[in-house]
């Protein structure tokens, strides 16, 4: 890390990104995990939204070798990051496979922003679908609860 920074500040950012890519092939997680998060961060300052199809490589191979506990802050950066420079297509994929990826004690909260999101880009009815891969998939009978209230509200309020 602290080799990659020296090479940020004296602007050789592809050989940053080289040495960042050398050490996340050396260390798995949750080792790779703040190698992960600071390759990205500083990728992401570097190229804001001229290199879109790397930063998804990038954000792909960190998510395949990424742990489900570990996942969901990746997740989130990576549809940040689509929110803020790809497709809102893209960015409910992502919210989706982080609800599917994180592991269930956190299921609910990944549920409520990916309805949040639908609801923002696509409109309320759109969150039907996602409202009932909920139901279907929360696991604790409290959260299908809240789920199912938010539910019935949602379908009343149309």
């Amino acid at each position: 890390l602290n080799f990659c920074q020296f090479l940020k500040d004296q602007t050789y950012f592809e050989e940053s990104f080289n040495a960042y890519e050398r050490g996340v092939e050396l260390f798995q997680f949750p080792g790779a995990k703040v190698l992960w998060k600071n390759y990205l961060e500083n990728f992401i300052e570097r190229y804001q939204g001229t290199k879109v199809e790397r930063v998804r490589d990038l954000f792909e191979r960190c998510l395949e070798s990424c742990p489900a506990e570990d996942c969901s802050e990746f997740y989130l950066m990576n549809g940040g990051f689509e929110e803020q420079y790809g497709l809102t297509k893209r960015s409910l994929g992502v919210y989706k496979a982080m609800c599917q990826k994180v592991p269930d004690t956190e299921k609910f909260t990944a549920y409520q922003l990916y309805i949040a999101k639908t609801t923002k880009y696509l409109g309320v009815t759109a969150t039907r679908d996602v409202y009932q891969e909920a139901i279907a998939t929360l696991k604790d009978d409290e959260a299908s609860a809240k789920i199912c209230l938010d539910f019935s509200k949602m379908e009343s309020s149309l």
